[in-house]
Formats: C-alpha cells, sequence, structure tokens
C-alpha cells in the first residue's frame, strides 16, 4: 500500500533571522554552477510574519531541483495562533521534467504552557509519484522535558493510487537544541507497518499446527 509522499507539514517560521536576501551560490564548483539558496522574512508586524524561501539545488548524473515557498503566521490571540505555507517544486531531469504544488495550513491552540493542539490540512497538485492530493488530521503535543515533546494523533490522506483515503496515526519525538532549534520525526506510519504486518502474518500462520505432507525417503 502506496505511503503519502510528503510528511506532516511543518510550519516553522523564522523569527529573528535578518530580512529576505538576495540569493547566493552554495558551491562554486563549475558542476553546481547556478546553484542558489536564499530565504527570510518578507514583512514583520506586531502579531505575525510573512516568510520566502528559494533554492536550486544540482543533483549529478540526475537533473536540476528548484524550490520556492512562502509561509505565513498569525497569532489570533495569546493562546491561538494560525500558520499557512504556500510551495512548487520543480524537477528537470534528462529525459523528463515535473513539478507539484502544495499548499497547507494549521490552527495551533496553546491551552497550557506545555500542552498544545494542532489540527492541519494539505492539498497537493502535480506530476510527482504517490503524491497524495489531500490531507487532514489533529494531533496533541506536550514537552515532557526542556528539550524532549512528544505530539500524538491521526491524520487521513487520499491514496491516488488505490482511490481510498486511508488512516495513519501520527507519533512524532521532538528535540529541542540549545539554539532553539527543533527537530522532530513522525514514527507513526513506521510503527502502523510493523502492528500490521504482524498481525496479518499472524493470521497467515493460522491457529493450529500444519501437519507435513508425506514426502518419498523421510518418514
Amino acid at each position: 500500500m502506496a505511503e503519502p509522499m510528503r510528511p506532516l507539514p511543518k510550519f516553522t517560521l523564522p523569527k529573528r533571522e535578518p530580512d529576505l536576501r538576495l540569493p547566493y551560490q552554495e558551491n562554486p564548483s563549475p558542476m553546481f554552477k547556478g546553484d542558489f539558496s536564499t530565504g527570510g522574512p518578507m514583512a514583520r508586524w506586531r502579531t505575525g510574519v510573512l516568510d520566502a524561501r528559494g533554492s536550486q539545488i544540482t543533483m549529478p548524473g540526475l537533473g536540476r531541483l528548484n524550490e520556492v515557498a512562502f509561509g505565513f503566521q498569525q497569532e489570533l490571540n495569546d493562546r491561538l495562533a494560525l500558520q499557512a505555507t504556500a510551495d512548487a517544486i520543480k524537477l528537470n531531469m534528462a529525459y523528463f521534467t515535473t513539478q507539484s504544488f502544495n499548499l497547507s495550513g494549521a490552527l495551533i491552540y496553546r491551552a497550557q504552557d506545555h500542552l498544545w493542539f494542532t489540527a492541519f490540512g494539505s492539498v497537493s497538485a502535480g506530476g510527482f509519484p504517490n503524491l497524495s492530493p489531500y490531507g487532514y488530521g489533529g494531533t496533541m503535543g506536550f514537552d515532557i522535558t526542556d528539550r524532549f515533546s512528544l505530539e500524538l494523533g491521526v491524520q487521513r490522506y487520499y491514496d491516488s493510487t488505490t482511490g481510498r483515503w486511508e488512516t495513519r496515526p501520527v507519533v512524532m519525538p521532538g528535540y529541542r537544541f540549545n539554539n532553539g532549534f527543533k527537530l522532530e520525526l513522525d514514527v507513526g506510519p513506521i510503527l502502523y507497518e510493523v502492528i500490521r504486518s504482524i498481525v496479518i502474518d499472524h493470521k497467515d500462520r493460522g491457529g493450529g499446527p500444519t501437519i507435513r505432507p508425506n514426502m518419498p525417503g523421510f518418514r
């Protein structure tokens, strides 16, 4: 069964970076000529920020990957925040070109300093394989310690290969580094497949012993 190509939407807009800067070349090698990366806030106001980023990456022997994205964050009150991201990705390879457009949004309610709830949704279109065109879900997150956090919930997405809606759990541990960067990884789909394979394998084995058929030369 195909899994959604894209992970859960990430809503991590910078708040302390300098203003949007001009693109710069990342690698001086002639092989990577034209590659660049840029990003930063385009506009700020008291309760929100508009962010943008763009890049071009050369993959030797394969082609080039171009990406542009915009992010929006607005604090509605002391507890409620609205976030949205829009991005476009284009892959240029030797024999074909494909692209995708994605729009994601989230509404975050922080009930307490160390407890929050998130409702999210996404819409995607394009030619990437296994790209889920629709998805939505919700999570509950809480801080275990000053550095470790955990988000639990559920997500649903439309599987274009089967034409059905699929449901997967969200189990996303997180770790906050000294510089404020937070690393998160959703292991829910992996746990789901592990448990599912164990259950299916157990059913396939049946409930009773298997009697070996008579084989010539064996008693």
